[in-house]
């Protein structure tokens, strides 16, 4: 272990350890987010692409009854596993990242000394670092307290937001009119909560500000994958032209 100490907040005179905040319990926890996001966003999944197959897409002429029926349900399966699949990798994706960055860079927590409880009678400040293992805390904590670049709350809370907004701009605002009064609401809502739990990461010591940043852009970036470059959108959206096509053609008629 690499324990630097130096002045922190510009106070002249007064030397405390870079990674000596108290150690403080989560204000939102990773089950909280895992629990919020991933349920939110299958739910929405779930009812987004309901309403576009039975409510707004109207299935080929010749369908009728129970025909008509089996023809939609067969779309609805197909539309919620090419949407709910590209969710799920993204957010697996987004994971792995995150944790190739945690057990590759690592980086000590604002918190460390915290949970370190270093036994002070073998720690030699003169080279101004501790490289012997002086830590007295539980080895699980203490570990923990190593994994701080990226926040892992961090990519997970904006890659869920991130996909949500995404996700109804690309699938809801352009079938379901009425939605279009009720997505910018939902997205405020998701992404205001995302920088809620990205901030909250700070104030309670758990992440320095560059860590909460790293795993921002991790979760952002992995929606952004998910939405855009997966092949199963691009086939929703080349099947949904076509429902589009034959919905102006029964009008017509």
């Amino acid at each position: 272990m690499q324990l630097n100490v130096g002045k922190v907040g510009g106070n002249a005179g007064k030397t405390v350890p870079e990674y000596g905040y108290p150690y403080r319990q989560s204000t939102v926890s990773a089950a909280l987010v895992y629990l919020v996001g991933y349920t939110s966003n299958l739910v929405l999944i779930l009812t987004v692409e309901w309403l576009v197959v039975f409510v707004y897409w109207k299935a080929p002429r010749g369908s009728r009854c129970v025909r008509g029926l089996l023809y939609k349900s067969s779309f609805f399966f197909y539309s919620l596993v090419a949407s709910s699949l590209p969710f799920m990798f993204g957010g697996i994706m987004s994971m792995s990242i995150t944790d190739v960055g945690k057990f590759t860079v690592g980086r000590l927590r604002p918190h460390f000394i915290s949970v370190c409880q270093p036994n002070w009678n073998y720690v030699n400040c003169s080279s101004g670092y501790v490289i012997n293992d002086v830590c007295t805390g539980d080895p699980t904590t203490i570990r923990d307290g190593r994994l701080s670049f990226p926040s892992g709350h961090s990519s997970l809370a904006f890659y869920v937001s991130t996909f949500m907004v995404l996700y109804l701009h690309k699938r809801a605002s352009p079938v379901i009119r009425p939605a279009r009064l009720i997505i910018p609401i939902i997205n405020l809502i998701a992404l205001i909560l995302a920088l809620f739990t990205a901030l909250s990461r700070i104030s309670d010591n758990k992440h320095h500000p560059t860590d909460v940043l790293a795993g921002s852009l991790i979760g952002i970036g992995s929606a952004c994958y998910a939405n855009y470059l997966l092949p199963q959108f691009r086939q929703l959206d080349k099947l949904d032209s076509t429902s589009v096509e034959t919905e102006t053609d029964n009008e017509e008629d």
